[in-house]
C-alpha cells in the first residue's frame, strides 16, 4: 500500500534530534486571562462547530473575554483560516484536536503536515488522541513511537504535544496518559485531565489525587458543569458550567494550588443550549470563580 505524506513525515521524525524547549504561548491580554492564572477557552463544540465561520466564532470570543479556541483536525486550509481570525483579534488557537490510528500504515490525516506548518510558531498543542485499534492487541510500542515522532516536529515548529485521554479509547483516563508521558520523561510531552472523560471512568471522587500524582505533567484541562452519578450518562457529566453539584471550582483552586497554570478548555459535548447563551453562562462563571480566588 502507498504511504501517505503523512505516514512518511511521521517514520522520518523518528530519528530526529529533539530540539530543547518548547515555544511557550504569547499572553493574552483579555479579561479572562487577567482575572485568572490560566487562560480559559472553549472547545469548538462550543462555538457552533460546522454552523459558524471562523470570524463569527473569533469575534464572539474577542466580546464575551475569552482568551482563545481550540479545533477538532478538519483541514490544512480552515485550520490557517481559523488562526489568522484568532490573531486579528489578540487570540489564541490553544489546540488542535486529531487522532493517531494506532496500527494503521496512514495513522494521520492525509494533510497534518500542512496543517503543523500553518501552525508553526503559534504555541498551539497539538493535542493527540489515540483511538481503539480496529484489531484489539497491545499497542504500546507503537503509541510510544508517534509519541516521539509528534514530539520532534512539533519541537521544530514551537507546538507542544499533549495527550488527550477520551472514553472507550486506547488511552481513556489521566493515568493511563500519565504512564506513557513518564515513559518518555526526556521529552517536553503533556497531558490533559478532562473532567467529563474521568467522571465517565468513574475517577470522580479520586481527580485530586490523579491532580496531585500528575503534577507538572498535567499542562491542560477541561472543564463543564457535572454531577458525579456513575451509570447515568454523559448528559450528568457534562452540562453547562454553571450547573450540577460536582465541586468544579474547588478542583480548579486544588490544581492552581499545585502549580498549574495551564489552559482550560470549556466541553460542551451534547450541551443543549444555544452556543451564544452557553458561552455567556460560561464566562460569567469564570470571571465569578475568579472574583473569588482566596
Amino acid at each position: 500500500m502507498t504511504r501517505s505524506l503523512a505516514s512518511l513525515v511521521l517514520a522520518a521524525v523518528l530519528s530526529a534530534t529533539c530540539l530543547s524547549g518548547v515555544a511557550h504561548a504569547a499572553e493574552s491580554a483579555s479579561p479572562a486571562k487577567m482575572t485568572q492564572t490560566s487562560p480559559f477557552f472553549p472547545l469548538d463544540n462550543a462555538v457552533g462547530r460546522g454552523e459558524w465561520s471562523a470570524e463569527k466564532q473569533a469575534t464572539f470570543l474577542q466580546q464575551l473575554g475569552f482568551d482563545g479556541i481550540s479545533y477538532n483536525y478538519t483541514n490544512a486550509a480552515d485550520i490557517a483560516r481559523c488562526r489568522a481570525e484568532l490573531e486579528k483579534r489578540n487570540l489564541k488557537f490553544f489546540g488542535l484536536y486529531f487522532a493517531v490510528r494506532l496500527g494503521q500504515p496512514e495513522p494521520l490525516p492525509a494533510d497534518f503536515l500542512e496543517s503543523v506548518r500553518a501552525l508553526s510558531g503559534s504555541g498551539c498543542a497539538l493535542w493527540v488522541i489515540f483511538p481503539s485499534p480496529i484489531t484489539a492487541g497491545n499497542y504500546d510500542e507503537d503509541l510510544v513511537k508517534h509519541l516521539r515522532a509528534l514530539s520532534a516536529l512539533g519541537q521544530e515548529h514551537g507546538l507542544p504535544v499533549v495527550i488527550y485521554p477520551h472514553a472507550g479509547f486506547y488511552i481513556a483516563t489521566a493515568e493511563q496518559a500519565l504512564r506513557f508521558v513518564d515513559q518518555l520523561p526526556e521529552l517536553p510531552i503533556g497531558m490533559t485531565v478532562n473532567l467529563s472523560h474521568e467522571l465517565h471512568a468513574g475517577n470522580g471522587h479520586r481527580l485530586k489525587e490523579i491532580i496531585e500524582r500528575a503534577g507538572p505533567k498535567m499542562t491542560m484541562m477541561t472543564i463543564n458543569g457535572a454531577s458525579d452519578i456513575p451509570g447515568k450518562g454523559w448528559n450528568n457529566f457534562i452540562k453547562p458550567l454553571d450547573e450540577g453539584d460536582y465541586d468544579v471550582q474547588g478542583l480548579l483552586r486544588f490544581a492552581r494550588n499545585r502549580g498549574f497554570t495551564g489552559p482550560v478548555g470549556l466541553q460542551a459535548y451534547n450541551v443543549k443550549l444555544p452556543p451564544e447563551e452557553n458561552l455567556q453562562r460560561a464566562i460569567t462563571t469564570w470571571k465569578r470563580w475568579a472574583a473569588q480566588r482566596p
